[in-house]
């Protein structure tokens, strides 16, 4: 029986029976395959659909998915390399008083229900920012990480008493964060400052952000919708992908062609599906090496990579 290894880029459930609706590929190199599926770590996702999940992963062993839910001093570094800002700096110090006070002033909703942002990062404020748009408002509140496809594979994994690991270092994003400059950070708030005062550039973008967390299986709409939605400010889309992308997609290649498929670590590798598309998309860099990449459209047809 040859061994699989499903990467895992989390999206919806939708679908019924064993048909699905979230990116599903299988993956080949040297003899040994792998399955693909797109995810989310936050989501709406009905319980019901967890049955498909179940299936899916019921024969397999291992799991690594993006990060450890159990890494309690890794979450917390992260948290504070997201949400919080360097030791003796605040967010006025990093912004400047002229951007400081705009962002405030588009905040007077946040700051209303008991909300502060000075010691919150110029990417926190950021986020804020673009929950000004009523529509991306209403959806972002009612994400949760309870109903997202990761918790879902969390979920199964522990009922089949399969093993869960990691597929990316609790490093990677505090690193990412780091890498970005002062003079960026600022440009990105000012970015989306600037989307806010251009109601087309609004629309566009709370449309794009929204879609992009439609269940598919395009392991490509992602990304591309991260793309529309800053299509009109190339610099801010630019930040954003150094952010989330770039080296974070280089190491989750290389740990998935040495430690998943090489080394077999794991049968299953859960990363988010924005990760997967685009020219610099881990699908692509993993086609650079030769890997083999099939799209699935099904439980049935994944499970016969087990014959």
């Amino acid at each position: 029986m040859r061994k699989i290894i499903i990467i895992l880029g989390l999206f919806f459930l939708t679908g019924s029976c064993r048909a699905l609706d979230f990116p599903l590929m299988r993956l080949t190199k040297d003899g040994h395959s792998i399955l693909l599926i797109g995810s989310m770590h936050i989501g709406i996702m009905d319980p019901s659909r967890t049955k498909e999940i179940n299936a899916l992963l019921k024969e397999t062993g291992s799991i690594c998915m993006e990060d450890d839910a159990g890494d309690i001093p890794g979450a917390q570094r992260v948290a504070q390399a997201v949400f919080g800002n360097p030791p003796g700096q605040r967010l006025r110090d990093r912004l400047g008083d002229a951007l400081y006070d705009q962002s405030k002033n588009q905040l007077q909703w946040y700051l209303a229900k008991g909300g502060a942002i000075d010691d919150i990062s110029p990417y926190a404020v950021a986020s804020l920012l673009t929950m000004n748009m009523p529509a991306m408002r209403d959806f972002t509140l009612r994400l949760t990480p309870q109903q997202s496809l990761d918790a879902a594979i969390r979920s199964a994994a522990v009922a089949h008493g399969q093993q869960l690991l990691t597929i990316e270092s609790s490093d990677a994003v505090p690193a990412a964060f780091a890498r970005l400059t002062e003079d960026e950070w600022r440009y990105y708030v000012a970015g989306t400052l600037k989307i806010l005062h251009c109601p087309e550039c609004a629309a566009s973008y709370s449309e794009n952000m929204i879609h992009a967390y439609d269940a598919t299986t395009d392991a490509e709409a992602a990304q591309r919708r991260a793309q529309q939605a800053m299509a009109s400010d190339p610099r801010l889309l630019a930040i954003f992908e150094k952010l989330f992308y770039g080296e974070r997609n280089i190491a989750m290649v290389n740990n998935i062609e040495h430690d998943a498929l090489a080394h077999q670590k794991c049968s299953v590798v859960a990363i988010g599906a924005g990760h997967l598309g685009g020219p610099l998309g881990v699908v692509a860099r993993l086609r650079e090496r030769g890997v083999k990449v099939e799209k699935l459209t099904s439980v049935d047809e994944a499970q016969r990579g087990h014959d």
